[in-house]
């Protein structure tokens, strides 16, 4: 068979959009959002032409890979003031991040490209996904005094890595996909603190902090 040329192509891309929105409902209600999203990518193409001299039909052999990355991350938040001296936050927030990578390889013929005769891809997958919540009181009985408690759960899902293979040889296509399983688990916290004025040169930090993990059914 006889080349008939071939192309190389490849790059890097990224953004990054931030955005932040805030409300006055009146005096006593806010409303805060904030966003962040992002998303890398490496990436390598390469195809190649051969023409059968007996035949005249042309083969084109295709190989990719990628690396890519991204994160989401979204907050919204409720201020509320009860009186001059207490107030509170309320929070929801999202998380989530994705990692994959993978190669493959391809032939066809250039006339009929749909018809894939030969090839295989590979693909490794992971991530994690948290929903979260939270509130958090602010209390100023007096100027030396600052209380502050509350209490946030987060639902963590987990997901470890997951291998994803498919192959295509001769008409004889084969699918397999290994690795870990998705992963749940609950985060709960509570704490409660007073930050305080001894003296002009003196403060003190007292407090209880209470967290516990659940997952696969054990509690830490």
């Amino acid at each position: 068979r006889a080349s008939g040329g071939g192309a190389q192509d490849g790059g890097y891309f990224f953004y990054d959009v931030n955005a932040k929105l805030n409300h006055v409902i009146n005096k006593h209600h806010r409303i805060y959002f904030s966003a962040s999203l992002g998303d890398d990518k490496f990436y390598t193409k390469s195809k190649e032409e051969f023409e059968d001299d007996a035949t005249g039909l042309v083969t084109v052999d295709e190989t990719d890979g990628e690396l890519k990355w991204g994160n989401r991350i979204m907050a919204l938040r409720w201020n509320h003031r009860f009186t001059p001296k207490l107030f509170a936050n309320t929070t929801l927030n999202f998380s989530n991040y994705n990692y994959n990578t993978g190669f493959g390889a391809s032939k066809y013929l250039k006339s009929n490209p749909d018809d894939i005769f030969n090839g295989y891809s590979f693909e490794y997958i992971s991530g994690i996904t948290d929903w979260g919540g939270n509130i958090n009181f602010y209390y100023y009985p007096d100027p030396k005094h600052e209380i502050q408690f509350g209490i946030g759960e987060t639902y963590h899902t987990f997901r470890p890595g997951v291998n994803q293979y498919e192959e295509n040889f001769d008409g004889n296509a084969n699918e397999l996909t290994f690795g870990s399983t998705r992963t749940y688990a609950h985060e709960f916290f509570a704490y409660a603190q007073d930050d305080f004025k001894l003296t002009n040169r003196l403060k003190a930090n007292l407090g209880l902090h209470f967290a516990n993990f659940l997952v696969r059914e054990k509690l830490y």
